[in-house]
């Protein structure tokens, strides 16, 4: 069985807590984006990936999410994949440029949720 190795432990936020972000990408501002699963590394984010603005290698500026433990971040992230999944497509996240600070942040509270919703 193959197993995926990622740098950072990835919390499933769909039916665990409603998280969402905004962001800008190319002079458009995205509001209340359903993220599918989030980590200190990045984010899954449910958008229609048939929409030509979602093209790997785009660059999203200012991802805020909506969640009181993360609202003072501002990030930036490349799209890096998409995939259509049915109803739940989306596109996968890189965060750039983020510092340590929040790199450690947010690694603490994917470990805190996932504790939470016993999926350690």
């Amino acid at each position: 069985m193959h197993h995926e190795k990622r740098k950072y432990r990835r919390l499933p936020t769909r039916g665990f807590i409603d998280c969402t972000v905004e962001f800008s990408l190319d002079q458009q501002r995205f509001r209340e984006v359903p993220v599918l699963s989030i980590s200190a590394g990045g984010a899954y984010l449910a958008v229609d990936s048939q929409e030509p603005l979602f093209e790997k290698g785009s660059r999203l500026c200012g991802l805020r999410f909506n969640l009181p433990e993360l609202s003072n971040m501002f990030l930036d992230g490349l799209i890096i994949h998409k995939m259509s999944l049915g109803e739940v497509g989306g596109c996968g996240v890189e965060f750039a440029g983020t510092t340590e600070t929040d790199i450690e942040t947010l690694d603490t509270y994917v470990g805190e949720k996932l504790k939470e919703f016993g999926l350690e």
